[in-house]
């Protein structure tokens, strides 16, 4: 399980909550199990991107761009030695970045300065 995928499930957790929604409703909206919808929330499964719009209709406080920020944070970086950059820099940079726990809005200003 990982801290970023956590985020995205808390995410989703956190506005279903104030929709008034149990997981069970929301499972069965998405025509999932319960089980896996809970996965999600703590983390340890990915939800597909087929299921978002469908979120995004049914709460109404869960935006695309969310889901899509909340799921990218979940991705691995991936460095590419063609890039011009050194990998070790580029490693460096990855754990020194995930130990910080950066806010959205530092990782929103920090990918801004890197030109992302």
């Amino acid at each position: 399980m990982t801290d970023d995928r956590s985020s995205f499930g808390r995410y989703l957790r956190n506005r279903r909550h104030g929709a008034g929604l149990s997981l069970r409703d929301l499972a069965t909206h998405l025509e999932v199990s319960h089980v896996f919808l809970s996965k999600v929330e703590r983390g340890q499964k990915s939800l597909p991107e087929k299921y978002w719009q469908p979120i995004v209709g049914l709460i109404p406080s869960i935006t695309y761009s969310e889901l899509r920020k909340y799921s990218d944070l979940g991705q691995p970086i991936q460095i590419s030695i063609e890039d011009g950059a050194s990998p070790d820099l580029g490693l460096a940079l990855a754990r020194r970045l995930s130990d910080k726990h950066l806010s959205n809005d530092e990782l929103e200003k920090l990918m801004k300065l890197l030109g992302w």
